[in-house]
C-alpha cells in the first residue's frame, strides 16, 4: 500500500494529465457535433485498417487450402475433356477403344526429379481402389507406374527413371517409337526405334500408343525437340520435350483398364509364331 501511494505521488501530474485530457475529449464529444463526426471518422478508419490486415493475415492461411481445392476441382473439370473419351455418369470412368478405364484421383506428397532413379508417393492406396502396375497420369501426360501399394498410400516410378519404358507412337503416322530417360534433363526424354523412312521433325507430337494397357492410348508425352543423323541399329534416334514439368506435378490420376488382366492372361496364352 505504502508503495502504491509513493508511485501515485511520484506521478500524480500525470495522472491529472490524463484525468483532465479524457474529460476534455467527452466534453467536445458531447458538445460539439463536428468534433464528434471527425472522432468517429479517424477511430473508425483506424478500425477499418486493422480488420483489413486481420484478414489479410486470416486469408494467407486459408489461400493454400483454397488453392488445393481449386486445383482438385479443376483437375476432376478436366477429365471430364479428355480428347477421345465419352463420359458416362461417373465422371471418372470412360469408354476408350472399346476399354474401360477408370481414373482415381490422387495428390503427390513426394516426388524427386535429381537422381538417376526417381520416385513418388501418393496420399492414396488399395483402400481407394489402386493396385500395383497401374499407370499415373495427368491430363497433361504420363507421369509414371506404382510398384507398391498401403491401405492409404502407393509409390511409384517416375518416367525419370532408367527402368521405366513408354510404348509411344508418332501422331502424324502413328508409327511407334520408345521413349525413355537418359539420366540428365528431367525435361527431356530418348526417342529411340525410329525407322529410317520416316519423316520426324522437331514439334511433332508424340503420344502414348496403349499397347502396354497401363496407360491409355492417345495421352500426350510430348513434342520432338530434334532427331540425330546418326543411325543405331537401322533406327535413328533424337529426344522428345516431355509435356509435363515433372518438378512441379502436383494432382494425378491413378488409370485402372479393368480390361487389362484379361488382355494379358490372353497374349500370355497365345502360343509364340
Amino acid at each position: 500500500m505504502r508503495n502504491l501511494l509513493a508511485f501515485i505521488s511520484r506521478y500524480q501530474f500525470l495522472f491529472f494529465f490524463l484525468i483532465f485530457l479524457v474529460i476534455s475529449f467527452i466534453l467536445i464529444y458531447n458538445n460539439n457535433y463536428y468534433q464528434r463526426s471527425k472522432i468517429i471518422s479517424t477511430t473508425g478508419g483506424l478500425t477499418g485498417r486493422f480488420n483489413q490486415y486481420y484478414d489479410n493475415f486470416t486469408g494467407f492461411f486459408e489461400l493454400k487450402k483454397s488453392n488445393d481445392d481449386l486445383s482438385r476441382e479443376n483437375a476432376r473439370l478436366r477429365s471430364l475433356l479428355k480428347i477421345r473419351t465419352k463420359a458416362i455418369p461417373d465422371s471418372l470412368v470412360t469408354f476408350e477403344s472399346g476399354l474401360t478405364v477408370r481414373y482415381i484421383s490422387a495428390k503427390m506428397i513426394s516426388n524427386s526429379v535429381q537422381f538417376r532413379n526417381n520416385y513418388f508417393m501418393l496420399d492414396k492406396g488399395w483402400r481407394s481402389g489402386i493396385k500395383k502396375d497401374m499407370g499415373v497420369v495427368t491430363m497433361d501426360g504420363v507421369v509414371g507406374i506404382i510398384i507398391d501399394v498401403s491401405e492409404n498410400y502407393s509409390s511409384g516410378i517416375s518416367v525419370l527413371h532408367k527402368d521405366f519404358r513408354i510404348s509411344g507412337r508418332i501422331k502424324k503416322n502413328d508409327q511407334l517409337v520408345n521413349i525413355s530417360w537418359d539420366g540428365w534433363n528431367y525435361r527431356l526424354g530418348d526417342i529411340s526405334h525410329i525407322p529410317t523412312h520416316v519423316n520426324l521433325f522437331p514439334g511433332d507430337t508424340i503420344l502414348t500408343s496403349g499397347n502396354s494397357q497401363i496407360f491409355p492410348e492417345g495421352l500426350m508425352v510430348g513434342t520432338v525437340e530434334y532427331v540425330e543423323d546418326e543411325m543405331e541399329n537401322l533406327f535413328k534416334k533424337g529426344k522428345v520435350r516431355f509435356s509435363i514439368d515433372y518438378n512441379q506435378v502436383i494432382y494425378v490420376f491413378v488409370v485402372e483398364n479393368s480390361s487389362r488382366e484379361e488382355i494379358l492372361r490372353l497374349k500370355t496364352s497365345t502360343p509364340d509364331e
